[in-house]
């Protein structure tokens, strides 16, 4: 059911590294779904998307396909509605342990696929690091503190965080006049600055006040309409310098945090939208594909990579175990890819999850 498809008249060919390589239609039609699912309705933005899997993808099995190359096996690749497949020449089965390579190449040949596609999407990280760009997803998408990725982003987070709470502030003039009047009695110094150590005094004082006359909490205005003044320039130097002098364009002797995020975005991105789109993807398919191949589910590399391991330390009836975790694992992941909204990953681990238990039938019964 997941082998490899049928020829068809509308299959693209062509070799690459003297390995061939067949495009199946189905994995352009598949392309289109996952690129509409994602909002991507233009045909460029489309074409931009397929593009970027096409890449991302045809990575992966080149991986594979030239790990085989280097043990001694020919190979192609296909890339189809299910992803992609390197086929090995001679490989009759996902359980055929008579193919004349043994565990350890075996494993070496699966890993190379995630493998491939991780080390090219850290490539270009690693580079758009060097000349100052980002891909946006680690820290956007991801959630990793930007300095923990060397994400030029994190710029404006080592700003802020370099800065005390009396430094970072809200102008009260660009408030509405009832939260001008809630803040009034908060600016101290009468500047018509809120900053964050007055809010946090009057925050405890409204408190204790609010536990008696069971009133609700003061609002916090949002991080993004906080400002800066611009005699704080001089503490940085460096990149952190430069980034506050261009956001800094205003006569009010304030630097705005909407302002840092803006020229900031301006700085770290590609004057082209496309682009920056392509990058984006490429960067997400990699890492996510790779990931997601790792799971112990047949025939994703997980799934081989499970039972190569449980053959390599001689457990017992191997083979049938790793396809009893397969069926296991698949029904899980379609579960949580419904529970999540994902009719994609749920239909792809559900036919996996069928396949493996249909493999493992006929392992049983000895065909």
């Amino acid at each position: 059911m997941l082998g490899e498809p049928k020829n068809t008249s509308y299959d693209l060919r062509f070799q690459f590294l003297g390995i061939a390589i067949r495009i199946h239609p189905g994995f352009w039609a598949i392309c289109v779904f996952l690129g509409f699912s994602m909002r991507m309705s233009t045909p460029i933005t489309l074409f931009v998307f397929s593009v970027a899997v096409f890449l991302s993808l045809l990575i992966h099995e080149m991986g594979h396909a030239l790990a085989f190359r280097r043990c001694g096996i020919r190979a192609h690749v296909v890339l189809y509605h299910f992803g992609g497949v390197a086929v090995p020449t001679g490989m009759e089965s996902y359980f055929d342990h008579t193919s004349g390579y043994t565990s350890k190449q075996k494993l070496f040949v699966t890993a190379a696929g995630p493998s491939m596609q991780i080390l090219a999407a850290l490539l270009v990280i690693v580079a758009l690091r060097a000349v100052g760009k980002t891909d946006g997803f680690l820290t956007a998408q991801v959630g990793m503190p930007a300095r923990l990725t060397a994400d030029p982003s994190g710029t404006l987070d080592d700003i802020i965080m370099s800065l005390s709470r009396s430094d970072l502030a809200w102008d009260l003039r660009h408030m509405d006049e009832k939260m001008q009047a809630l803040f009034a009695a908060a600016d101290t110094n009468n500047d018509q600055l809120l900053s964050l150590a007055e809010h946090d005094v009057f925050q405890t004082t409204f408190d204790s006040l609010s536990e008696q006359f069971e009133q609700t909490s003061i609002p916090v205005p949002s991080v993004t309409t906080m400002v800066i003044k611009a005699e704080h320039k001089n503490r940085f130097i460096g990149a952190q310098r430069e980034l506050l002098d261009a956001a800094d364009v205003r006569d009010d002797s304030l630097i705005r945090i909407s302002d840092l995020q803006q020229t900031l975005q301006y700085q770290i991105s590609f004057e082209s939208e496309l682009l920056n789109k392509f990058i984006f993807i490429f960067v997400m398919i990699s890492l996510f594909w790779a990931i997601l191949n790792l799971a112990p589910v047949y025939p994703l590399d997980g799934g081989q990579i499970t039972r190569e391991l449980l053959v390599l330390f001689n457990v017992h009836n191997a083979i049938p175990k790793s396809l009893f975790v397969s069926v296991a694992t698949g029904v899980a992941i379609g579960i949580w890819g419904l529970s999540n909204g994902s009719m994609f990953l749920t239909l792809m681990f559900f036919l996996m999850a069928y396949s493996s238990y249909q493999l493992l039938q006929r392992y049983q019964r000895g065909y």
